[in-house]
């Protein structure tokens, strides 16, 4: 059986019996006292005798001071009110006496235990943190509490160790008897010693007061203030993506943008045929001046439509109806009137038209007619004619005068 009794520091303590105990037990006791033998028939001292008294800071005796163990009383030597001296601390007061089954006990033990206290006295300082005989002198600043009647310490406040908690706490350890492991704070520098915090902020890869949280996602480096690097994911230490880069971007941090003339996601689309044949936009693949002969678009990547050719397909083809679209070399037949490769040299050595196969008229001084419809410009030369210079005047007098005829 188990009395349990909150408290602070205790010093001194005081158990009153039962009375009626008390009284048959004194009675008795007087007696044996008189004889001088042991009453063999006092049974209400053996209720009592085997008793412990504990002082703990919860209510398992088991982890509080073990104040008194009653080992040397017997039911004729136990006193009806016991003084015990204990200066430790603790919130609990346990009383404690046990009979328990298959055990063998002294001769004068009850067969079951028994609480029969009358009163139990706890003398010692209230509040925690002070000693002397009226409980009004600090223990020492970094002491939890002290011996109540020297100050000497007994418990040290979070923080701090040593015989009278005169020393911080070990390196990288803080916090109630030092047992708490610091968090990892910037450039290796222990922790506040006391509550842990770092105050020149955290190392890689955690953040927060104590240094102890991991990066959320996405973020990285010291105090986790930096975030991850065209990637969704990244190492917090390193900031090394662990997901895949952004379109445009590759390398172990997804730093470098994509080039050899490629860009997307991966860097695995190839580029248009930029002006040059310079690098695309590493991102979304666009030609930034423009493209290239033959092509048209934002990507570069469309052919010129039929009848156009060169840079950005801007150059209508020559004299002919389909070109080339790299070098505008004709594909079909010229206009009348031209000739060439890219159709571009006009019919001479007093030919026209189409394909430059027809005869000039007879221009004045047999120059050069019009290259596409045949025509003299300068009128015809002698004894010619006509819009074209190939009627005689002679054949057309010969017909009129047919005619007249």
């Amino acid at each position: 059986m188990t009395i349990y009794l909150l408290e602070r520091s205790k010093n001194h303590i005081t158990n009153h019996f039962f009375p009626d105990s008390i009284r048959k037990w004194n009675s008795l006791a007087n007696e044996a006292k008189k004889t001088t033998s042991i009453c063999p028939t006092n049974q209400f001292s053996g209720r009592f005798v085997g008793f412990s008294l504990y002082v703990s800071n919860t209510t398992d005796r088991t982890e509080g001071h073990l104040c008194v163990p009653d080992t040397n009383y017997t039911r004729n030597t136990i006193p009806a009110v016991l003084n015990v001296t204990c200066p430790v601390h603790g919130q609990y007061v346990i009383y404690h006496n046990e009979r328990l089954q298959g055990k063998s006990y002294p001769p004068g033990y009850s067969a079951y235990a028994y609480n029969e206290l009358c009163e139990v006295e706890v003398y010692g300082c209230s509040v925690p943190g002070y000693y002397g005989p009226d409980c009004s002198t600090p223990c020492p600043d970094t002491c939890r509490y002290c011996h109540i009647e020297t100050g000497i310490c007994q418990g040290c406040k979070p923080g701090y160790q040593g015989h009278q908690c005169e020393s911080p706490c070990s390196p990288q350890y803080y916090g109630e008897l030092c047992r708490e492991i610091c968090g990892n704070c910037s450039d290796g520098i222990t922790c506040n010693n006391v509550d842990g915090t770092c105050t020149n902020g955290c190392d890689v890869g955690v953040y927060k007061e104590k240094c102890k949280t991991p990066c959320p996602v996405g973020w990285h480096g010291k105090n986790c203030s930096l975030s991850c690097t065209n990637c969704d994911t990244c190492g917090r230490f390193t900031g090394q993506c662990t997901s895949p880069c952004y379109p445009g971007w590759k390398g172990t941090h997804c730093t470098e943008e994509c080039d050899g003339r490629k860009y997307g996601l991966g860097c695995i689309q190839d580029c248009g045929t930029c002006l040059d044949y310079k690098q695309c936009h590493h991102t979304n693949g666009s030609c930034l001046k423009g493209c290239d002969s033959g092509f048209v678009g934002d990507l570069c990547k469309t052919a010129c439509p039929v009848g156009w050719h060169g840079k950005n397909c801007a150059l209508k083809c020559t004299n002919c109806d389909r070109c080339d679209r790299f070098t505008g070399q004709c594909a079909s037949p010229c206009y009348p009137g031209w000739k060439g490769i890219n159709c571009t040299n006009e019919c001479d050595g007093r030919k026209y038209g189409l394909g430059c196969i027809h005869d000039c008229g007879a221009c004045l001084d047999y120059k050069q007619c019009h290259h596409i419809n045949g025509s003299c410009l300068q009128r015809c030369d002698a004894g010619f004619q006509g819009e074209l210079c190939e009627t005689s005047k002679a054949r057309m007098f010969s017909w009129k005068i047919r005619k007249e005829l």
